[in-house]
């Protein structure tokens, strides 16, 4: 990964929309052809893509992933564990309540340049196509849309944490799904499974890693 990562750097960020101009032009197509052929004004007709992650990290809670998430690490880490992220940068307002990411990311044979603009607590009660998830304390929605200059919404991207006890031991609990419209195909979604489990599961080993380290200090927890 340190090889894959030295090369990411060298070609950058416009080097990658270069690189991929025709690929990403194509993957507006295959998200304006997935939305035609949805029933987009039905949430109850949305796909998800769904993956779950028990996890057991000795300095990790689900608090110390939450906050963790919203740091620059995380996007560092992002690039560096999956060899179709490309890029993400992301930027949190609000004490982090509120971010927003730029995205290049491949999934399912499909790169796609998109924006998260809202990625909070207070989209998930605005998306009624994602889980209510009342046992998840922690958890936020964002819209994909992509950089087309419409910002088209293709999908909306839900992830949660949560601590669980397993024999009484300690464990990160981890929720991730993506929401498509329902022209989307199950040969995509499953793809995309795959995507999301080893991302979720790489992301929660380097946040381990950056908490034990010292790396990142996990900031007290707001009174409750």
């Amino acid at each position: 990964m340190d090889i894959l990562a030295k090369r990411k750097a060298s070609i950058g960020d416009q080097g990658f929309l270069e690189l991929f101009s025709q690929d990403i032009e194509d993957a507006k197509q295959f998200w304006y052809d997935v939305n035609s052929n949805s029933t987009l004004h039905d949430p109850t007709t949305w796909k998800a893509v769904e993956c779950r992650a028990l996890v057991p990290l000795p300095n990790v809670n689900a608090w110390a992933f939450s906050t963790w998430s919203a740091s620059p690490l995380a996007d560092a880490a992002n690039n560096r564990g999956n060899a179709e992220h490309y890029f993400k940068k992301s930027t949190y307002a609000g004490g982090g309540a509120t971010g927003t990411s730029r995205i290049l990311e491949g999934w399912g044979g499909v790169v796609t340049n998109f924006c998260i603009p809202n990625y909070s607590l207070r989209t998930c009660g605005q998306r009624p196509m994602v889980r209510p998830l009342p046992e998840f304390r922690l958890k936020a929605c964002g819209d994909k849309n992509l950089a087309d200059g419409k910002n088209t919404r293709f999908g909306v991207l839900n992830i949660a944490a949560r601590d669980v006890s397993v024999a009484g031991k300690r464990y990160l609990d981890m929720y991730a799904s993506v929401w498509y419209g329902s022209g989307i195909s199950e040969e995509h979604l499953e793809a995309e499974r795959q995507h999301i489990i080893i991302e979720i599961v790489n992301l929660s080993l380097k946040a381990q890693e950056d908490v034990r380290s010292g790396r990142f200090r996990v900031p007290a927890p707001p009174a409750s």
